[in-house]
């Protein structure tokens, strides 16, 4: 065998040996997200009643105003149960959120199950590349921050603004 030979069978063997590496860590990050969206499922679903008056969000502790995200785990609870209205009301992009979590759910399952070969796993692959394009996480920020500024304009307008503002830590420290 000579060195050409050589070179080109030890460069076909490591790479079959990464790409059998490269589908298990494939896999294993398959299975992570699966679990991830699991947990959420079960968080959301099986959340309590009085963990809806409980704010965790620390810029709503600090301000008092809602944060990008305020209402969502209520509103994703309300969207399990059924409620849409009441979804919507909590937070207008929840179901854009529930759907996103469904998709992302089932591309998991089809990444982590299926053998790389099967026609389902490009799809799923392909969903991820378009998930990632910059103009569409482009619109994802703008439609994220046009609802925050709307539900923030909604509050000013409303006069509900103060009273939550005076809720929040700045608001009890700069009012003494």
């Amino acid at each position: 065998m000579n060195m050409k030979t050589k070179g080109w069978s030890m460069r076909r063997a490591h790479s079959r040996r990464s790409g059998k590496r490269h589908i298990s860590g494939e896999r294993h990050e398959a299975f992570a997200r699966i679990l991830l969206v699991v947990l959420v499922l079960l968080f959301v679903g099986l959340s309590p009643s009085w963990l809806a008056s409980v704010v965790l969000c620390p810029f709503r502790q600090l301000t008092g105003l809602p944060c990008p995200g305020c209402g969502m785990t209520r509103a994703l609870n309300a969207l399990i149960h059924g409620h849409w209205e009441l979804a919507l009301s909590l937070h207008p992009l929840s179901p854009i959120v529930a759907v996103g979590i469904v998709l992302f759910g089932i591309s998991a399952v089809l990444t982590g199950c299926l053998p790389p070969q099967a026609r389902l796993h490009r799809w799923s692959l392909l969903g991820e590349r378009i998930l990632m394009r910059p103009g569409f996480l482009y619109l994802l920020l703008a439609l994220v921050l046009g609802s925050w500024i709307g539900r923030i304009l909604t509050a000013f307008t409303s006069g509900e603004a103060s009273k939550l503002i005076h809720q929040g830590w700045l608001g009890r420290v700069l009012s003494v």
